[in-house]
């Protein structure tokens, strides 16, 4: 950080009002980019297999420069609804999806939030996306829109979630945010 702030003493030095203006988001960006909060966050996380997936997540946004940002109450656990393995599976489909959505936003930003609600576990996704998302595609899953992909994200977490009583997928578009909602009943 201190080798940053020399830069920027560099730049205003110059009086260049546009260096000056450029720098500064740089700096903004790589802040933005530490967030000791995300390593509380893993903390908190009671499973290492889903401690795992959320770790590579934010590897992969931090590789992108993609603000990314957790949140996980205290003591929170995932009861039984869903095999680590399916909710691994679930939760990184909508991790990978919120990345890859916000990578293309004019204003990137990804989060995603883990809490215990009614007894049961609420796990939601709210990224930044450019261009049109299709309510259809977000409802019942398909084949992937990306070209030379063939992937079927979407539509396994809804396989997998059929499959398992009190388990439920929301989605919700608001102005340049898509959140996704992963209810787990106790």
């Amino acid at each position: 950080m201190v080798n940053m702030l020399y830069g920027l003493e560099g730049e205003l030095i110059s009086g260049d009002r546009k260096a000056v203006t450029a720098y500064y988001q740089q700096m903004r960006e790589k802040c933005m980019l530490v967030n000791n909060e995300n390593i509380a966050a893993l903390e908190r996380v009671t499973s290492p297999s889903v401690s795992a997936v959320l770790l590579h997540g934010v590897d992969r946004a931090r590789q992108l420069n993609l603000p990314m940002n957790l949140y996980v109450q205290e003591k929170v656990f995932f009861g039984r609804t869903l095999s680590e393995a399916d909710l691994c599976q679930v939760l990184g489909v909508l991790q990978d999806n919120a990345i890859e959505a916000a990578t293309e936003a004019e204003e990137r930003h990804v989060s995603i939030e883990m809490r215990n609600v009614d007894g049961g576990l609420e796990v939601i996704v709210k990224n930044t996306y450019a261009g049109e998302v299709s309510p259809q595609l977000l409802t019942r899953g398909g084949t992937s829109t990306k070209d030379g992909h063939d992937g079927q994200g979407l539509a396994s977490c809804y396989h997998i979630l059929g499959r398992h009583k009190g388990a439920f997928l929301n989605f919700w578009v608001s102005g340049q945010y898509v959140q996704a909602q992963l209810l787990l009943e106790k």
